[in-house]
């Protein structure tokens, strides 16, 4: 019998270090560069740009309307690029807004080693902010954000150079983010693990003690914000987003999408999208 109990305990510590080394590799992984060609036919009034962040040379597209009313700067979901911000750019190009479209660093066509869950993404933003105010003077600046594009827009503290921000399914603060995808994409009992994939995250990345958490940051912004979020969203929940609304100061509006997950909200429903999104930034641009 105590063989057997030996044995047992023996099998789940075996059990609990393999699950351990399992997560830090898959934070590792989850942080390493995404490089991809973001090649495109070319488009009338689209061209390429090369900005300066901290050394490293961030890509992008400008994309150019005719009699321009404002530029809308697009930001990407973590491992993605400025291919998953086309649809929005056209959109906007067919309202007569002209948008920049940026690959975050370590992202698509841009520099860098590693994916920094919005330390670094935000000065890519601060840096496309400056590029506008440089090449766009006279024009208002508006930002849409979508995921770790939300975040990094929120961390880079940018809101009283813009019009608006319009944050697109933003997680709350990076331990709920963790925790989420571990209870919903892998196994539910490895939400327990948060706070040693915390810890990984930390060591990696060079975290600061006060964390990241955009909820504490969208209370700074002095611009209106637009809050958009799935309901049945299991990484970034409708609690979540509601408490990041409830954050936000005045001037802010609320969208939570019917029957959409941790999706592009603008595939998801591009009708609805169009006018809820038009609507606002004709209202604050």
């Amino acid at each position: 019998m105590k063989s057997f109990k030996s044995r047992l305990f023996a099998f789940l510590i075996f059990g609990i270090l393999l699950g351990i080394l399992i997560l830090h590799f898959a934070t590792v992984i989850t942080l390493a560069p995404v490089r991809t060609t973001t090649s495109l036919n070319p488009i009338k009034g689209m061209k390429d740009v090369e900005i300066d962040s901290g050394g490293l040379k961030i890509r992008g597209w400008l994309f150019e309307a005719p009699n321009e009313k404002a530029v809308v700067l697009l930001l990407h979901g973590i491992r993605a690029n400025r291919l998953s911000m086309l649809n929005r750019a056209k959109f906007l190009h067919s309202k007569g807004y002209s948008s920049l479209l940026l690959d975050f660093q370590a992202h698509g066509e841009s520099e860098g080693d590693l994916i920094t869950l919005g330390l670094k993404e935000s000065e890519n933003v601060r840096a496309a902010i400056r590029y506008l105010k440089n090449t766009k003077r006279k024009l208002p600046i508006g930002v849409i954000g979508s995921s770790l594009g939300g975040a990094s827009a929120l961390m880079a503290d940018i809101s009283s150079k813009i019009r608006f921000l319009i944050l697109e399914a933003v997680f709350p603060d990076i331990e709920s983010a963790i925790r989420n995808r571990l209870n919903y994409r892998l196994f539910k009992p490895l939400g327990l693990f948060t706070p040693l994939v915390y810890e990984v995250l930390r060591y990696e990345l060079k975290i600061p003690d006060s964390g990241i958490r955009p909820i504490d940051l969208i209370a700074r912004v002095t611009c209106p914000v637009f809050v958009i979020s799935g309901a049945v969203d299991l990484y970034t929940p409708e609690s979540e987003a509601l408490d990041l609304f409830r954050n936000a100061p005045d001037r802010k509006d609320l969208w939570i999408v019917e029957g959409a997950e941790h999706v592009d909200l603008y595939r998801h429903a591009p009708r609805e999208y169009e006018k809820r999104i038009f609507d606002f930034i004709e209202t604050y641009r």
